[in-house]
């Protein structure tokens, strides 16, 4: 299950496999990134600009991994990324974060779906 702390929540019914070290792309639309994602969710689920938190959970509750973030963490219309060095384990600080620098897509979307994250300043 992916959700946040309120009343967003999508339970993935079938079986994604993610082997250590690889990338996975997970978002709300298959046409947003060039080149495909491994997992397109549905309605239940979105992410907010200014805060929220993202919270992987097992079908019983058990929490997985969680990040929160705050608009303090965000440049507006700019995505961030942990930085390519640091492990999902930090994804909690926000010094491992930065602000997307890759374009891609029509609109000009700032991010690195598919493809590692740089490391951040």
């Amino acid at each position: 299950v992916i959700a946040d702390a309120g009343s967003d929540a999508e339970t993935i019914t079938e079986s994604l496999e993610m082997p250590p070290e690889s990338i996975f792309v997970f978002a709300a639309s298959a046409a947003a990134v060039p080149g495909g994602v491994d997992y397109v969710y549905g309605t239940g689920y979105a992410l907010a600009n200014s805060a929220d938190e993202i919270i992987l959970r097992t079908s019983e509750g058990a929490t997985i991994d969680r990040v929160d973030y705050t608009g303090s963490w965000t440049t507006a219309g700019v995505s961030i990324a942990l930085s390519g060095d640091a492990l999902a384990s930090d994804n909690a600080d926000l010094a491992n974060w930065c602000d997307g620098v890759g374009t891609y897509g029509v609109a000009s979307n700032l991010g690195t779906p598919g493809v590692a994250n740089p490391v951040c300043d």
